[in-house]
Parts: structure tokens; C-alpha cells; sequence
């Protein structure tokens, strides 16, 4: 499974406060299933619940979502695309720690297909991508606005940016 290294990388080139304090961040998978095609080849997908974790958190959780919107339309852009997923695909949790930090939990259904090849008695093993659908692929540099004041901005490397 490769998707929830990519997230973590996402998180972490947007984020400042994550990258100066990479212990906040917390991801991993709590369950999965793993689907089989039921044809000749091993190919399968991974179908699994990926949860992500900014803890002591000082800052707006914007912040945070919209590097995660942003990372979910390149690679799990079903997430925002279908009608049906989109209303569960994506959930969050908040506990409030004081007047100033939070623990922010975001939970993400994800998929990744792995097909599998063979090449004389070897077997190799490729993740697909996913087909883009993606409006804002010419943006590269975000800034955030929350009630008038800019909160953060970034340089998005999975868009095309440069850091």
C-alpha cells in the first residue's frame, strides 16, 4: 500500500507546523480488505480505512483539511467525485485539549489497485494511479483565508509545484 506514505508526504510539504514537529502526525490503517479480480492474474485491490492524526494541534484544522482535499483529488478523487462516497468517504473527528490545541483525527476509505504481471517466473507487482480529474492541475501555490486573515500558504508538489 503506497497511499498512506504519499499522505503523509502531502501532509507534511504543506503543512509548516507538521514538518517542524513530525511526531504530531500519526497515520495508519486500522482495516482493510483485500478484493481479488477472480481472474487468472493475482492482480487485487486494497480496500482500506486510513486514519490520520494531528496531535496538540495549535492551529486552524483548515490547515490541515484542505492539504488532505487537495492530496484526495490526485489520488482517491472518487472521494469528491462520487455522489455516493463522498457523503462517507471522508470523516473526522475533533477533541478540543484547551483554550489553543486540538487533536484532529481525519478517517479516509481508500482504495489502491495492484495488478499483477508475470515476466518469465517472476511476478511484479504495480500500483495504478488514478485517472485525473483534477480542475485545478495548473495551481500550484495555495494560500488559505479563514474569516479574512490568511492563515497559511503552501506550494502543492503532488499539483506540479515546486517547494
Amino acid at each position: 500500500m503506497l497511499k498512506p506514505n504519499l499522505l503523509r508526504e502531502a501532509i507534511s510539504a504543506a503543512n509548516a507546523y507538521l514538518r517542524m514537529n513530525p511526531d504530531s502526525l500519526a497515520i495508519w490503517v486500522s482495516e482493510g480488505t483485500i478484493v481479488s479480480t477472480g481472474q487468472k492474474s493475482l492482480s487485487h485491490e486494497y480496500r482500506y480505512q486510513t486514519n490520520l492524526l494531528v496531535m496538540d494541534y495549535p492551529h486552524n484544522v483548515d490547515t490541515v483539511v484542505l492539504p488532505v482535499q487537495l492530496w484526495i483529488r490526485e489520488h482517491q478523487p472518487d472521494l469528491h467525485f462520487n455522489p455516493d462516497l463522498r457523503e462517507t468517504g471522508v470523516k473526522f473527528k475533533v477533541d478540543i485539549l484547551d483554550n489553543g490545541t486540538a487533536d484532529l483525527l481525519i478517517i479516509l476509505q481508500l482504495t489502491e489497485a495492484a495488478i499483477v504481471t508475470k515476466k518469465d517466473s517472476e511476478l511484479i507487482v504495480t500500483h495504478r494511479t488514478e485517472p485525473p480529474h483534477d480542475p485545478y492541475a495548473d495551481v500550484s501555490e495555495w494560500t488559505l483565508d479563514s474569516a479574512g486573515e490568511m492563515v497559511n500558504t503552501w506550494v502543492s508538489q503532488q499539483l506540479g509545484g515546486k517547494s
